[in-house]
């Protein structure tokens, strides 16, 4: 049984690879940008430094050999990655990645034709028309999509009802591809040509149902955290200091950010803090507004090695995303022992119950974050024993177990006629 995985950038297929070789089907990864000697990735990474070069070393993955890995369109792929980081380019970086998802899925899909493999896994948004040509040219190749983010017309359905109710267009502006009916009629249609769905949370499964995919077609598996990369420090009972949350991530309506700012600014600095790990520039909208909030700090970009101490600096993690297929980052905050609180939208709120180890609360709704926050604020006391539920919950989320989920699911799919 020879299985083909395929990703034009990473996320997490590195931990795909290491599942598809414990199942005994591992045959070969596909990407564009890769830490591969003598690749231009490799080439490039001599000239970088600091944060550049650290994002740089995660472009190779520990489970694979060079020989095992299949590199097309790289240029492309560091282009679209150079593009990614130059916001007035936006426009220009949706496009050539577009494009750049339709070369590579073409592409791979032959490359799956011609070495006669059994199975393909690809990701959401990035398959194109590549598994339609494998169903026309080599319908015997089971086809396996691995959703990483809620599909996109259920999270238009969630904007639509956030900007009706809240009176704004923050998603118009920040997420318009979503309304463009020739985008999301490629999206729906390289749903026809998959055999199997893997999703890693109920929220994903639920996206998928309201783009007409039969449930019993899906199976789910929770993505998973290195513990010993987010070491645990039990949180104390601190009476008489402000309540301290983190926010990890991009700042960005589809975050939930507008809320959360807005809420959060109701509150005295002496009562609530706020900190929010993640890459903007100045131009962003919700920066511009926030900015000078006294009990709002904007970070910046925050490298994974320094991560673990901004979670455990903090009493709670705050996750109000809108739009979202798991969040790995509130398994890294579970890790070390942050309780959580968190939008129903979230995918990683699967790993949450209510008063153990974190709050769940309806993401579309701002009154059930402020009486959320305010729950935490009234009691402080019960932060320690939470803070211990947290980290046992995080170790029943670790890659090895996903691995071992992974493989044993997708080894069942493969075994049916």
């Amino acid at each position: 049984m020879k299985v083909l995985l395929v990703h034009p950038g990473k996320q997490h297929s590195f931990e795909t690879v290491k599942a598809l070789k414990e199942a005994g089907v591992f045959y070969k990864y596909v990407t564009t940008v890769y830490d591969k000697k003598e690749s231009l990735t490799g080439k490039l990474k001599r000239f970088l430094k600091g944060k550049n070069l650290n994002k740089a070393n995660t472009r190779r993955c520990s489970y694979l050999n060079d020989d095992e890995v299949i590199q097309i369109y790289e240029w492309w792929g560091l282009l679209v990655l150079l593009l990614s980081k130059i916001s007035f380019l936006s426009k220009l970086y949706f496009h050539l990645n577009i494009s750049l998802a339709n070369h590579f899925a073409d592409k791979a899909a032959k490359i799956a034709i011609k070495n006669k493999v059994d199975a393909i896994i690809v990701y959401d948004g990035i398959s194109r028309k590549g598994l339609e040509l494998i169903k026309k040219n080599a319908p015997q190749i089971k086809t396996i999509m691995d959703v990483s983010i809620s599909m996109r017309p259920f999270m238009r359905s969630n904007f639509e009802r956030d900007m009706e109710k809240y009176h704004h267009d923050g998603f118009f502006r920040e997420e318009n591809y979503l309304w463009n009916k020739k985008y999301e009629k490629v999206i729906l249609n390289e749903l026809r040509f998959v055999d199997h769905f893997f999703a890693p949370s109920h929220v994903v499964v639920n996206s998928l149902i309201y783009c007409g995919i039969d449930k019993n077609k899906i199976d789910i598996v929770p993505y998973g955290v290195n513990p010993n990369k987010f070491s645990f420090i039990q949180k104390q009972y601190k009476p008489n200091k402000p309540l301290k949350f983190i926010y990890v991530g991009q700042i960005s309506y589809r975050k939930g950010l507008h809320h959360l700012l807005r809420v959060v600014k109701e509150y005295s600095p002496t009562d609530v803090q706020l900190v929010l790990a993640g890459a903007f520039n100045k131009t962003n909208d919700l920066y511009r507004k926030y900015k000078d909030i006294p009990n709002v700090s904007f970070l910046g970009f925050v490298t994974r090695d320094i991560l673990a101490s901004a979670y455990q600096d903090a009493d709670i993690f705050i996750f109000p995303t809108l739009g979202e297929g798991y969040g790995m980052v509130v398994l890294e905050a579970l890790s070390t022992g942050t309780p959580v609180l968190i939008s129903n939208l979230a995918g990683g709120n699967d790993a949450i119950e209510n008063f153990k180890n974190g709050l769940i609360y309806d993401g579309l709704s701002e009154k059930d974050l402020r009486s959320s926050i305010t729950w935490y604020l009234n009691h402080k006391d019960s932060i320690p024993e939470m803070s211990r539920n947290a980290r046992e919950s995080g170790l029943k989320y670790t890659w090895d177990i996903y691995h071992k989920n992974y493989a044993e699911k997708l080894k069942l799919f493969l075994s049916r006629k």
